[in-house]
């Protein structure tokens, strides 16, 4: 399959300032030299803690925000200065919180058919029959395009989210934490809902998660970040049967086991320090296998087996 977006040793910087009077300066590298590429047709994990950099990369990928260093390439073409005429079409996001992603004062036909309207698809007669086929496709009444967002449930409002995300006919939809805020039986239809809509319209997804076993299943590869670094790349099957990074290998540990027969072999980790030394491993101060090597250099993310990336020197 053919990239159709692309992350080239991207680095995403925030200034801040600290101390009682803000007089202390400070850099926080959110995003610190990550390369990736998202094929067309498929459905990459992204995986890691709160505060890791996923929701960063996602703005990156979205053209959002712009990197300090490196570059994010759609279909070849830079984001940056420029994106390409139809990017704002073909890459579209799902937020996590349907709350506060929907405006309380819009009708859901007007939310929806808002993209329609700023890139001036159709008339508005057209735009009306397209909010009423988008609601149909989400599994919503047509005649709930007159509705405001409170008369909704979670589930239903991330319905709502996901036709507005599709009514551009987009290529590459990215799903930052889309299931989180939802209850587990309706993350189940949300999760199924999306498959569904993957095979009918050919979509690609980035699936930004913190939820291991949701990212299991959905996903074909899978991407795991720890403080703004890719420390393991894989097809799924791969890396959760053999994951060579000890945090793939902790976050794994500690997922919820359904089968009480079943036993998990835990590494236990470090306290956290500090401040991270600028040339090291990112997870050497809380690596319970960590050696002298690891806080000398940072690993490169390489290629252990044919397909599986780690960066690790023990891998």
């Amino acid at each position: 399959m053919a990239d159709l977006l692309e992350i080239q040793n991207v680095i995403r910087e925030y200034h801040m300032r600290e101390g009682p009077l803000g007089l202390t300066r400070s850099v926080l590298r959110a995003v610190d030299r990550v390369s990736l590429s998202v094929r067309a047709g498929e459905t990459l994990g992204l995986v890691g803690e709160s505060g890791c950099g996923k929701s960063t990369l996602a703005r990156l990928m979205l053209g959002l925000e712009d990197p300090d260093a490196g570059a994010v390439l759609y279909k070849g073409k830079s984001l940056f200065p420029a994106p390409p005429a139809d990017f704002r079409e073909k890459v579209q996001m799902v937020f996590q919180d349907p709350y506060s992603s929907l405006n309380p004062r819009r009708s859901v036909g007007a939310i929806i058919g808002e993209p329609l309207a700023i890139h001036r698809h159709g008339s508005r007669r057209e735009r009306a029959n397209r909010v009423r086929e988008l609601l149909s496709l989400v599994g919503l009444r047509p005649e709930d395009a007159v509705r405001y967002p409170h008369e909704f449930s979670g589930g239903q409002r991330q319905r709502v989210a996901i036709a507005r995300a599709l009514a551009l006919n987009p290529e590459l939809v990215v799903c930052d934490e889309a299931v989180s805020a939802l209850d587990v039986s309706i993350q189940a239809q949300i999760i199924n809902l999306l498959q569904g809509l993957q095979e009918k319209l050919g979509l690609t997804y980035v699936f930004i998660s913190h939820d291991l076993a949701v990212v299991n299943y959905v996903s074909r590869r899978v991407a795991v970040m720890y403080l703004g670094r890719l420390v393991e790349l894989a097809e799924r099957d791969e890396l959760y049967a053999n994951p060579l990074h000890p945090y793939t290998r902790t976050l794994l540990a500690a997922a919820p086991e359904p089968d009480p027969r079943k036993t998990k072999r835990r590494l236990r980790l470090r306290d956290e320090a500090g401040a991270l030394p600028p040339l090291a491993c990112a997870f050497a101060p809380r690596c319970p296998l960590a050696e002298p090597a690891c806080s000398e250099a940072v690993p490169d993310l390489r290629e252990v087996v044919p397909g599986h990336f780690a960066a690790c020197v023990r891998a």
